[in-house]
């Protein structure tokens, strides 16, 4: 019984959903006549219940009201939405819904599932829940997103009058041998690490090839590539590391850098310059930007005005 319930759950954490009186004796919560069952809190609960869980999986009573509690919120959220999609007669299609139980029945894999899931919810119920939830969506595509708009004039005057900030940092592209030192090593061991990491310097200063010298004694996962460790940008690797890198010419090996892993020697093969993001590398990032910088405002204004025109009634705690 617990396990389809969770099957039921799981599947229906993005639905959203319209009004029956035959559900009264389940209903916690009303905002105008769009009413909030028992059955869609516990759901809504098991949604986001697995975020709240500790390391050990366990749950205080405390946390668990107070996930209750978040859960009704979120539903009232939805019921205000609904309302709005009624206020339009905004509808959602049988066959919408029927396509949605399908598939829950389908997961769940026999009638008898199917019927131990919905429990004394009935599919009713769960259809009334499922139509609340489209209709939510379809009210917050009609209010918010069919209105988000950000014109392609917008976007080149905003990259033209904040192009200085659009920049690609320097980049470098280094290999490194790792002797690896355990935080809580004594210090005798500390200094025989630090004496193979520099023999290894000497080596590489020397002239020995690097790929080899790291292939065969650095001790971290870049060893099978030589130490190899890619390109990345300033002020991404550690600082001792960026610090090293920079004094550095290209082909140029360091002296011993320390870190919290260990001792490290490094190789300098590459510097890529700073260079000036072009429109088209940024168009994207600063349209989206910009829309969800709308759809927040529209939304909030939009939750605010609906929030004045329909009140809010809990029937049950």
């Amino acid at each position: 019984m617990r396990e389809v319930r969770i099957i039921l759950s799981a599947f229906l954490l993005l639905m959203v959903l319209p009004l029956t009186s035959a559900f009264a004796g389940n209903v916690v919560a009303k905002v105008g006549d769009v009413p909030i069952t028992s059955f869609e809190v516990e759901r809504q609960t098991s949604r986001i219940m697995p975020f709240n869980v500790t390391y050990h999986g366990t749950v205080t009573e405390d946390k668990k009201n107070e996930v209750r509690e978040k859960a009704l919120d979120e539903l009232i959220l939805r019921a205000y939405k609904v309302c709005y999609a009624k206020s339009l007669q905004l509808e959602i299609s049988e066959e919408r819904i029927q396509e949605k139980i399908d598939q829950v029945k389908e997961k769940l894999k026999t009638p008898e599932a199917f019927t131990a899931a919905v429990a004394e919810e009935t599919e009713a119920g769960l259809r009334d829940s499922i139509r609340r939830g489209m209709l939510a969506q379809e009210a917050e595509n009609l209010a918010i997103h069919s209105r988000v708009n950000v014109p392609e004039d917008f976007v080149k005057s905003y990259y033209e009058e904040n192009k200085h900030t659009f920049l690609m940092p320097s980049q470098f592209r280094a290999s490194q041998i790792v002797i690896k030192v355990d935080p809580a090593a004594t210090k005798d061991v500390r200094e025989e690490k630090r004496k193979k990491a520099e023999e290894l310097m000497k080596k590489a200063k020397a002239g020995e090839d690097f790929y080899n010298l790291a292939y065969y004694n650095s001790e971290d996962r870049t060893s099978y590539v030589g130490g190899d460790m890619g390109v990345f940008h300033e002020g991404r690797a550690a600082k001792p590391i960026e610090d090293a890198l920079k004094k550095l010419a290209v082909d140029g090996i360091s002296d011993i850098v320390e870190t919290i892993y260990g001792f490290h020697v490094l190789k300098l093969t590459q510097v890529i310059e700073p260079r000036q993001l072009s429109y088209e590398d940024v168009s994207t990032k600063i349209r989206s930007m910009h829309e969800n910088k709308q759809r927040t405002s529209l939304y909030e204004e939009w939750m605010n005005e609906l929030k004045t025109v329909y009140k809010v009634e809990r029937v049950n705690d």
